[in-house]
């Protein structure tokens, strides 16, 4: 049961959300609509019917929240119920889609509109796809400041391990959030070549062929898949933190993992492995099956690191070792395995065409896969120890 005072809060803090979302709406259905117009369209105030289509969203949006705001400003509007309903495990999907979209939607409105040589077809595009984006980036953000911090029904009391053991337990169901953004990189990689190789499109789309093409570094999908190898760290370092709180065997062994993740997140961003080779590995790199020089050298140090961490993976409970054998044998066979089929197709027939195109979506698609399953394995590490609690209590 909430306080009067409390209630009083959120609804002030939800008025000023509401309010701001449909300044929003309103500020980009303005700024669609400022886009230069052609006097061939003056029956339409010089709007093509296809522009006047693409403001429907805005309308909508700015309906539904000025109805928000006016429900809100009533003294009987249910803001208990509200409250109760950000407590669902729905509304933590929502937010953690929009904590991974609103950095993705700031990164693509300032690299397309300030870092890309664009010509006016590409311009054109670009002005079109501004209002959504932003309007998105705007809306993810806004939803984040109103379900965080977190409200009085979802304390976070305790220590530093309890705290990030109670906080997994809310984000069991990111790993599925993350899986449905893969995919979607994986489906906008295969939309890129449809755009490149379209005498239609490939004009004023090559940019975005450029930007989701899964092959490439410095883009999108790279940040991404960096990403969820950072987040990765983070929760080994966060079991790492538990498992030295108890003074656990095999701590050093979680240390080292979350040092891996981190070292191979920053790798997948700066594309550090291809700088780099053991004395010896250029005596075979070239050669058939090891195109990419690099290739030979981390076959070497998998070895090594599955070697090291043999005793630490047959001390893991059942489940993880299920879920950690999975997400290694992913990552590992889209890492090295789809590169060395990569390498026998290079060698061969030398051609960085459709077929090369999705040997890429498949290398990259089961990298990331293996990477989530890696996330959920962790998050369920970390939650156990939030079970254990409750069953104490």
């Amino acid at each position: 049961m909430l306080s009067t005072h409390q209630q009083q809060t959120l609804r002030r803090k939800w008025i000023f959300v509401l309010a701001a979302a449909l300044a929003e709406a309103v500020f980009c259905l303005a700024y669609l609509l400022l886009i230069s117009r052609s006097e061939k369209n003056a029956w339409l105030l010089g709007y093509s019917k296809t522009r006047l289509f693409m403001t429907v969203p805005f309308w909508a949006a700015a309906g539904l929240a000025g109805w928000a705001v006016s429900r809100l400003l009533r003294r009987d509007a249910p803001v208990e119920k509200m409250a109760a309903g950000l407590g669902r495990p729905l509304f933590q999907v929502l937010a953690d889609a929009c904590a991974v979209m609103a950095p993705m939607g700031a990164y693509l409105l300032v690299k397309w509109n300030f870092f890309i040589d664009t010509g006016f077809d590409y311009q054109t595009v670009v002005q079109r796809l501004n209002p959504y984006l932003l309007l998105l980036t705007l809306y993810a953000l806004g939803f984040l400041i109103a379900f965080y911090p977190r409200p009085s029904w979802q304390p976070l009391a305790g220590g530093l391990v309890e705290k990030l053991r109670r906080e997994a337990s809310y984000h069991r169901a990111l790993p599925l959030v993350l899986l449905v953004f893969a995919l979607l990189f994986v489906a906008a990689h295969f939309a890129g070549w449809t755009f490149q190789n379209n005498e239609n499109w490939k004009w004023s789309l090559l940019f975005f062929a450029h930007e989701f093409n899964l092959d490439n570094e410095q883009v999108l999908p790279a940040f991404f898949s960096g990403f969820l190898l950072l987040l990765a760290g983070l929760l080994a370092l966060a079991v790492t933190a538990d498992h030295f709180q108890a003074r656990a065997r095999f701590r050093w062994h979680w240390g080292l993992l979350a040092l891996a993740f981190f070292y191979l997140g920053l790798d997948e961003m700066l594309h550090l492995h291809e700088n780099w080779s053991l004395p010896g590995a250029d005596l075979i790199s070239g050669s058939k099956g090891f195109f990419f020089a690099w290739v030979p050298s981390a076959i070497v140090l998998m070895v090594v690191f599955s070697l090291v961490f043999l005793p630490f993976f047959l001390n893991l409970p059942r489940r993880a070792q299920v879920l950690f054998l999975a997400a290694g044998v992913l990552y590992v066979g889209g890492a090295l395995g789809m590169e060395l089929v990569a390498s026998e197709y290079m060698s061969t027939f030398n051609d960085w065409g459709y077929d090369y195109w999705r040997l890429v979506a498949v290398e990259e698609g089961v990298e990331m896969l293996g990477v989530i399953v890696a996330i959920h394995a962790l998050l369920q590490m970390l939650g156990q120890g939030v079970e254990r609690a409750r069953a104490k209590a």
